[in-house]
């Protein structure tokens, strides 16, 4: 009956591995509330790409239709002065000058958690542990009882 208490250590081992994996582990309770966090980060991301491609549809509208933001396009990449008028010529792809800023890269990224050959070592380190405080204790009642 005195052998069957070392089958605690493992069994210790295998609980501390299987509570600090859910709380820390690659899966675990602060890896999902990084995730979270990360994924509200891109949803924001992806709200300010949508306005932005919202104005941006809208200029390009602007753009093709309007003479007056045409000409004042005109003028402001320099092809035209004050008071000129302008000819509207189409099927020329020819534009280089971008001068609006597109929107911005969110990296996602890997959620701060303790590598699970860590979570074993620990584990292994709690049965070392607690087989030896079981030996120690049985050496001490042995030396007692002697």
């Amino acid at each position: 009956m005195r052998s069957l208490k070392y089958f605690a250590a493992p069994w210790a081992a295998v609980l501390f591995y299987a509570i600090a994996s859910f709380i820390t582990g690659n899966a675990g309770f602060s890896a999902y509330d990084q995730l979270d966090l990360e994924r509200k980060k891109q949803n924001l991301n992806l709200d300010r790409l949508a306005k932005l491609h919202d104005a941006l549809d809208a200029e390009r509208e602007n753009l093709r239709s309007d003479p007056e933001t045409i000409a004042q396009e005109a003028v402001n990449i320099g092809y035209g002065r004050e008071g000129e008028s302008y000819i509207r010529i189409t099927g020329f792809n020819g534009r280089t000058k971008q001068q609006l800023q597109a929107g911005e890269m969110v990296w996602a990224r890997e959620p701060d958690a303790v590598q699970d050959e860590t979570l074993k070592m620990y584990a292994i380190g709690i049965c070392i542990i607690v087989l030896g405080a079981m030996g120690v204790a049985d050496i001490l009642r042995f030396i007692r009882d002697a």
